[in-house]
């Protein structure tokens, strides 16, 4: 018997830290879940003269928001999900999150500085591996490339 398949995975909890790294991962699995759109586009309300087929599309697109929005309540933890859980439409969520963890241009910049300057002075010390100092030179890299996006 043909059908979607399904497959188990553990999704990333957001719990108000490392919200460039959620975001990431959330748009993984929208695009793994073609929801990707919905998230970004305002869901209109069907018109009371709308065709069977515009009736139809409607469905599946509210359908599909409905599938963005259990994703994202999924994926929250309970004291962010406080402050999502009243809207109806995964863009409205994901619009509420974006304005309250994605950080404004000024505090990204000054994040940004401080971190520049940290980089600047790393040294690896006598009792770390070359492993363990790579790793924080690219942990370092990935933040500063994050707050670019």
């Amino acid at each position: 018997m043909a059908g979607k398949s399904s497959f188990h995975v553990n999704l990333p909890i957001f719990d108000g830290k490392n919200w460039d790294t959620w975001v990431k991962q959330m748009n993984v699995i929208f695009i793994v879940q073609e929801v990707d759109e919905q998230v970004n586009t305002v869901l209109d309300p069907l018109s009371a003269i709308a065709t069977a087929q515009q009736r139809t599309t409607f469905r599946e697109t509210r359908k599909k928001d409905s599938k963005a929005l259990f994703l994202i309540h999924q994926c929250v933890d309970a004291k962010v999900f406080e402050k999502i859980v009243d809207f109806t439409t995964s863009k409205e969520a994901w619009d509420t999150l974006q304005k309250s963890y994605g950080g404004d241009e000024k505090v990204k910049k000054v994040i940004l500085q401080a971190l520049k300057r940290q980089y600047e002075l790393l040294e690896m010390k006598s009792d770390e591996t070359v492993a363990d100092y790579f790793t924080c030179l690219v942990t370092h890299t990935n933040q500063m490339k994050n707050l670019l996006e």
